[in-house]
Formats: structure tokens, C-alpha cells, sequence
């Protein structure tokens, strides 16, 4: 039968055939040739196969989830019948339209906190000026000229500028800021920068290096460098038993050639050093890869934390296999020595997790190689990665940027915390850690399986002491992401899976491909670095200063005028200001030396200090603002005891005392100048 797509519930089998929109997100029971579009979804245009086959790795992006129809994608091709797993808002689509419902609502941060200063200064003269009138009309008696001054002052006080400054700082920031290849939506994000106390990031490419090189091989029980070690023409044990541990390291590998150049699509680093490694000694990677073709592939899972490639070896099968030390050395029962495959021993094992140790303390990324030979064509159907023949260790280097440990500490003087999460193990970890100075006596590394195991309640109270995360996934991320209270956190991701724990961050930047990531994301950087986002925090603190300076002075010129015309109107009408010049002083004279300010905020020094557009700013300036309304009382009392005695014929007395109300706008207009030079 059919139904209506709103009277579906998780359970439902259902019928899917071609051209027919997926209704919820359904996993597939049973396929036939299916090909949908999901790009809605997964931020990806073209059409990809689904099938029913289970996936074992938790941790994937949504466009490698083939056993998954999410709602709003297109059959394409074939048909299929599947169960209905969430509906409505609860599917991935739905998630996603949640948060750019959220983003939406929390766009303009800090156009409402503007709102909300502007209101308060408005109740504020609202009183001045009954009291003004209440005063008027004691002294003078009610009479028109009330009436044609109130403009006037109601205009001098209302301090328009301030939007007129923001909207035209904002503009120039974002422009500034894209021309640097940082792409902001809106003042906001400057202001959410300003006030980041945490930064959130992995190690690979922001503490370290894009690169990794083959430093340390373990072969015959020995740890060599690898600079030292030769594949010769010779028919000996060592170069044999080298040639042996990079042809494995070349094939189970997705590394190509291209117009000289080694890519990955994974982006796998680890797999680029291996390939580079066996060039260097000789291998052409094609021809290697032509010679022995891959049949089958089971590829890395972070449960598992190994690969699989079956390739063909003349008229027989070798499966390739490459992982952690841990996770490979239970699944061997012999070992490699020279040319013979010997049982592995207790003491085998003992010496490779020396060895793997030893070179972990050298802060080396460990890859364990293995093989296994068959006479067959093995199929995934079979245990492959059991069995095995362990071949040797491999340990990788991943370069810390330079001047690392003077950045972290330069972080922490500006009360931001860094914490880095990597993919290596926590002794590896821990050695990069001291190096660069993220680790002290207080802080710690935990793992994501002690995460998961650790005892309900816990995590919040330790997480504040935690400086490296080991061996994470998404799920992890998003736990930590809320569990960060107190800070403000800056994030960064690519993926749609990424979105859950990008949603909590304070600041959240995308640096992928997905369009879907870029609009959920406050901030879109494709070549970041750990110093990059420190210039980038600088940068918004003095700029949120800066506002802040500049919308303190216009306040202060508003409060000034308001009350030369307040005192004018009720003691001396002859020195009345016009409601055209009051405009011209506050949208030419006033807005310059705003600006002026603003542009000068980059001669200040260094702010190390979170920064905010702050709502209290008129209860901050309180006693400023007091203190300039005695002294403008003062000031205009004595100005027109001299200009009754003085005839001025060019100038008017308003004029004059008007330009002796604003001193500050005479120095920020030479200022302006300056730098406009």
C-alpha cells in the first residue's frame, strides 16, 4: 500500500524504486542495482551506489555510509526495501535545517547587544529632557521657544554615528580579513574571536607540519635509520627483508603518482611517507603496483586500526596488511627473520614492543607490517587478517613548526588554552607534548577508549587538566565539546559529521569542501596554522578595543552637545546652534574622529585580554560622563561672560563654544590624517 511520508515511524519496512524521493532515513535491507543522488545530505553532487552489506567502522563521513538512504535523496537507478530509522527533524536533513534555524537566530550577536546600549542611553536622555523641560518651563514659563528647541537637543544628544561607524568598520574588517583568505559572515565573529579562551585543534598541520618522511626502520631485530639502509642487487637477507617491508608498505597503499607529485585521496600522510620512502630506495610505485594488481581491500577502521589489500603475486595471493604495533602483533604467529618464516615467540613480541616503544619516545609515529600468503583467491568472507607473518616496524616523523614552543607559550599568556587532539598513541604524543610545552606537571594525555570506559560523572572533573587527546573520534569530539564550560572555544572541521561538536564550539571553522559546513560555520579558512590563529585573535581583540574607544567618544560628543544646547536653550538663546550644523558635526566632524580612532587600533599595544562590544559601557563611564557635564557648565559659563564682552563679527559664540566642546575631535582629525598618509 502506500502512505503519506508524514505517517511513517522508525520500523516501517518500505519500497523504494526509481524516481522516487527517500522519505526519512532508511537502512537498506535488500538492493538491487541502487544508484541515488544525496547531495542535499552529504554536500556531494553526483550519484552513488548503496548497497545492503553491514559497515563495521563507527566513525564515517555520511557519503560513506552506502547502507544508509537519507530523507530527501533521489533514486536514481534500481529499487530497494529498507527500514525507516529517524523521521522528521531527527534525520541528517533535518539536523541540518535545526542548525541554520540556530545560526540564524544568533547571526547578529552583536547588533543586539548595540540595541541594547542604544536603549539604555535613550531612557537615559528621555529623563534629562523632562527634566530639561520641567526646568524651562519654571524658569522661562511655557513658550514656543520650547518647542522650536527640543529638535535640536533631542538631535544633539541621539548619537546616530555609532551605527553609521559599525557599518562602515564591519565592511572594511570582512573585506580586509577575505583579502587575507578568511572569509567571516559578520562583526559577531570579531567580537567572538576576541573573546576565545580555548583553542580546540588537531596536531597535523597546525602544531606540526603537512609532511612526515620514514626516519627509523626495525628489521632482524635492530633499530636502524633509515638514511642507512640499502635495497641492493645482491641476493642478501637485509636488503631482501627491506624490499620485503616497503613492497608491503607500497601496496597496501592508495598513494598515485601525478605529473611527478605523490597524492592521496585520503589525504593520508603516513601512506605519502611510506611511498616516498620506497622511491628513494628505488621501487617505481606504478610499475610495483602494475606487477602485483590489488584484488580485494579491506580498508582501515579505527576499531580495528589496520589495512587490508589482497594482491595478486604471480599465480598466487599475498594479503598486505599495515596497522599499530598492538592491534597487528595479536593477529601474527610467525615472524620474518631473513629469508625464513619462523614461529613468533614471547620474546618476538617483547622486542617489538620495545622497539616500539623506543621509537614512540622518539616522538615517531609507529606502522607495523604484515603479511600472509595464499594459494587461492581469498574472499572477504574469510578471517585474512589472522595468521600472519610479522615483517617489521616503521617509524614516521612529523615536523613541529617552527618556534612551536614560543607560540604555546605566547597562547597561554593571552589566557587561551590550547589542547591538541592526534591520531597517534599517547607515548608518541606525550613526547611532542613536552617538546613544544603543552605538557607541564598538571596536565595530562587521555585516549578515547578511556574515554569510553571512564566511570560515569568523571570526565567533567578531569577534563580541565587534559592537554593532548589520543586516538579520538567524532563522537568524542562532540563530548568534549560539552564539557568545555566556562571557556570559550574556537573549533575547526570539513565533514558533516563534524557539525554536532562545530555546533557547540564558541567559534566553529570550516576548511573543506562542503558548501553545507561552510554555512554552518562561522568562520571558512583553508590554510590555518596554530600562529595564523593567534594573529587572527590579536587582530579581533584590538579590534573590539578599538570599537569600543570609538563608540566611548561618540557617546562622550553626544553627552557634551546634548548639554551645550541643553544649557544654551535655558540661559542664553543668542548662542543657539541650528539642527543642520548639530548633523553636520555629528556625521562629518565626529564620525572622522570615531574612525580615526578605530584605524589607530593597530599602533595600540597588544591586547591579551579577552575583549566584548560591552553593554555596560555607559555604567563604566558613568563618572566620566558626570564629571564632563560639570565640566561643560563650568566651560560654557565663563565662554559667554567672554563673548559678551568681546565682539566677534565673523564668529558665532555657538560656534565657538561648540569647537571648545570637542577638543579631542581637533587631535583625532590630524590623527585621520596621518594615517590616511
Amino acid at each position: 500500500i502506500k502512505i503519506s511520508s508524514e505517517e511513517l515511524v522508525p520500523g516501517d519496512i518500505i519500497l523504494l524504486y526509481q524516481g522516487d524521493i527517500v522519505p526519512a532515513d532508511i537502512r537498506i535491507i535488500e538492493s538491487n542495482s541502487l544508484k541515488v543522488k544525496e547531495g542535499a545530505v552529504t554536500g556531494q553532487g553526483n550519484t552513488v551506489e548503496k548497497y545492503s552489506t553491514k559497515i563495521e567502522d563507527e566513525d564515517i563521513n555520511l557519503n560513506q555510509m552506502g547502507n544508509i538512504l537519507f530523507k530527501t535523496s533521489i533514486i536514481i537507478e534500481g529499487n530497494c526495501k529498507g527500514i525507516v530509522v529517524e523521521t522528521g527533524l531527527n534525520t541528517q536533513i533535518g539536523n541540518i535545517i535545526s542548525m541554520l534555524v540556530e545560526e540564524k537566530n544568533n547571526k547578529y550577536l552583536s547588533k543586539e547587544k548595540l540595541n541594547n546600549i542604544m536603549n539604555k542611553y535613550s531612557l537615559s536622555i528621555i529623563c534629562i529632557i523632562i527634566a530639561y523641560v520641567v526646568i524651562f518651563v519654571a524658569l522661562k514659563g511655557f513658550s514656543k521657544d520650547i518647542l522650536m528647541d527640543m529638535p535640536s537637543v533631542i538631535l544633539a544628544f541621539i548619537p546616530e554615528n555609532i551605527f553609521i561607524m559599525i557599518s562602515l568598520v564591519s565592511y572594511c574588517l570582512i573585506k580586509y580579513l577575505k583579502g587575507k583568505g578568511i572569509d567571516i559572515k559578520n562583526l559577531s565573529v570579531i567580537e567572538n574571536l576576541s573573546n576565545v579562551s580555548l583553542i580546540f585543534e588537531e596536531k597535523v598541520g597546525i602544531i606540526s607540519e603537512r609532511s612526515m618522511q620514514v626516519e627509523k626502520i626495525y628489521m632482524k631485530e635492530k633499530i636502524l635509520d633509515f638514511k642507512d639502509v640499502y635495497i641492493s642487487n645482491e641476493n642478501n637477507e637485509d636488503s631482501n627483508l627491506l624490499e620485503r617491508i616497503l613492497s608491503i608498505g607500497l601496496l597496501c597503499n592508495d598513494s598515485k603518482l601525478q605529473d611527478g607529485e605523490l597524492i592521496n585521496e585520503k589525504d593520508d600522510l603516513i601512506e605519502i611517507a611510506i611511498a616516498k620512502a620506497a622511491i628513494q630506495k628505488g621501487m617505481k610505485l606504478e610499475r610495483f603496483k602494475m606487477e602485483y594488481p590489488r584484488i580485494l581491500q579491506i580498508p582501515f577502521q579505527k576499531e580495528r586500526r589496520l589495512m587490508t589489500t589482497i594482491n595478486k603475486i604471480d599465480n598466487n595471493y599475498r594479503a598486505n596488511i599495515k596497522g599499530s604495533t598492538d592491534a597487528l602483533i595479536n593477529r601474527c604467529t610467525h615472524i620474518l627473520k631473513g629469508d625464513i618464516e619462523t614461529e613468533l615467540k614471547e620474546e618476538d613480541i617483547i622486542n617489538i614492543k620495545n622497539a616500539d616503544i623506543s621509537m614512540s619516545n622518539q616522538g615517531l609515529n609507529v606502522i607495523a607490517l604484515a603479511y600472509r600468503n595464499f594459494n587461492y583467491e581469498p574472499s572477504l568472507k574469510e578471517n585474512i587478517e589472522s595468521n600472519l607473518v610479522f615483517v617489521g616496524l616503521i617509524g614516521i616523523y612529523n615536523p613541529i613548526k617552527e618556534n612551536m614552543k614560543e607560540i604555546i607559550k605566547e597562547s597561554k599568556h593571552m589566557n587561551i588554552k590550547p589542547v591538541i587532539f592526534t591520531d597517534e598513541n599517547k607515548i608518541t604524543a606525550m613526547e611532542y607534548g613536552k617538546s613544544i610545552g603543552i605538557l607541564d606537571r598538571k596536565s595530562r594525555i587521555i585516549s578515547g577508549v578511556e574515554i569510553d570506559n571512564i566511570p560515569e560523572g568523571e570526565f567533567p572533573k578531569i577534563i580541565d587538566d587534559i592537554a593532548i587527546f589520543s586516538r579520538i573520534d567524532t563522537k568524542h569530539k562532540t563530548i568534549i565539546s560539552k564539557e568545555y564550560k566556562g571557556y570559550n572555544t574556537l573549533m575547526s572541521g570539513s565533514r558533516i559529521k563534524d557539525l554536532p561538536y562545530l555546533k557547540n564550539a564558541g567559534v566553529s571553522i570550516s576548511f573543506g569542501v562542503s558548501n553545507i559546513v561552510r554555512k554552518l560555520s562561522e568562520i571558512t579558512w583553508m590554510n590555518r596554522d596554530y600562529e595564523s590563529i593567534l594573529r587572527l585573535i590579536k587582530f579581533s581583540r584590538n579590534c573590539i578595543k578599538g570599537i569600543n574607544k570609538s563608540m566611548t567618544y561618540i557617546l562622550t560628543c553626544s553627552i557634551c552637545q546634548g548639554f551645550v544646547l541643553l544649557l544654551l536653550s535655558i540661559f542664553n538663546k543668542d548662542f543657539f546652534i541650528s539642527p543642520w550644523k548639530i548633523l553636520w558635526a555629528e556625521n562629518i566632524t565626529i564620525l572622522i574622529s570615531a574612525i580615526a580612532i578605530m584605524i589607530d587600533y593597530n599602533k595600540d599595544d597588544i591586547e591579551y585580554r579577552q575583549q566584548k562590544i560591552d553593554e555596560k559601557i555607559l555604567k563604566k563611564n558613568k563618572g566620566r560622563f558626570t564629571k564632563l557635564i560639570l565640566f561643560v557648565s563650568v566651560l560654557l559659563h565663563f565662554s559667554m561672560i567672554l563673548l559678551n564682552k568681546v565682539n566677534l563679527i565673523y564668529v558665532s559664540g555657538g560656534e565657538l563654544i561648540y569647537l571648545l566642546m570637542n577638543p579631542i575631535f581637533i587631535f583625532y582629525t590630524f590623527k585621520f590624517s596621518e594615517n590616511v598618509v
